[in-house]
């Protein structure tokens, strides 16, 4: 068990992910610790770009390798991590404005090279190719919040919100799944 006596920034963990080898832990409140199997360290939250509340609820790479992160307040950064020892940059970074909200909850590096985001009171947000395209419930979405984001082998995108779970798939959302369908809640 690790906890903040070990070197966490905080105990509420939010995700976790193994980049290069070391194993990066997003909190609610600590910002995004790194483990390298014998200690802790913490990348900044101003070289992170979060806000004031240092949350990371999104944690990510895409293609190029690069991290992205992402928590309320936030947006998502794309952040380039830095040679051992040295510290990374930011070289990319979506707010509110292409993602309806900056508070990111989630975020999913598809098959296809597509970047989802999920963020809590703006839906979801793929960015592929330069594009944005916004998912709401004026689109089929059953909810405002997209916590979490799966994809399957058939390339299809799992997107999960407040109040269930939907299916997108060949530019359209073709399944949900709600307590009517037998989701607990």
């Amino acid at each position: 068990n690790f906890t903040t006596r070990d070197g966490l920034g905080d105990n509420r963990i939010t995700c976790i992910k193994e980049h290069n080898g070391v194993i990066l832990i997003g909190t609610r409140g600590g910002g995004l610790a790194r483990y390298n199997g014998k200690s802790f360290s913490t990348i900044s939250r101003i070289e992170l770009g979060l806000s004031g509340w240092n949350w990371v609820f999104g944690l990510n790479e895409d293609s190029a390798g690069n991290l992205l992160v992402g928590g309320p307040g936030s947006g998502l950064q794309f952040y380039q991590t830095g040679a051992a020892g040295k510290k990374g940059k930011i070289i990319n970074r979506f707010g509110g404005d292409k993602l309806g909200t900056p508070h990111v909850l989630s975020t999913h590096s598809a098959s296809d090279g597509s970047i989802w985001i999920g963020v809590f009171g703006g839906g979801a947000t793929r960015y592929h190719n330069g594009e944005f395209l916004r998912l709401t419930p004026n689109e089929g979405l059953l909810g405002d919040q997209v916590w979490s984001i799966a994809e399957t082998d058939d390339g299809s995108i799992w997107l999960g919100t407040q109040n269930g779970v939907v299916k997108y798939n060949n530019g359209k959302i073709s399944g949900r799944l709600t307590k009517q369908e037998g989701l607990a809640f």
